[in-house]
């Protein structure tokens, strides 16, 4: 395990030791992890997103599209999209 010092200014410190008390983490250290975790999880969400918009770039400039004139339209393509995100 690596281990790190850091320097926090006080109201930092104080907010640490709230979130501490409050008895959702048992010490710094713990807090720090998870800020760390939604960080990490944060990143590969935003990776994520970019492929998808990556790839639906590619898809507009190869033409593969689909015209949305009608509600019906917009309603059949949300029900994919629900189904492919659920499946």
């Amino acid at each position: 395990m690596i281990r790190k010092t850091l320097s926090l200014p006080d109201d930092m410190g104080e907010w640490i030791a709230g979130r501490i008390a409050s008895g959702r983490y048992n010490n710094d250290s713990e807090y720090v992890r998870d800020l760390i975790r939604r960080d990490q999880d944060e990143q590969r969400k935003a990776e994520r997103l970019q492929a998808a918009l990556d790839a639906a770039e590619a898809d507009l400039a190869a033409g593969r599209h689909q015209d949305l004139a009608t509600k019906a339209d917009v309603t059949r393509l949300m029900d994919a999209i629900e189904a492919e995100a659920s499946g």
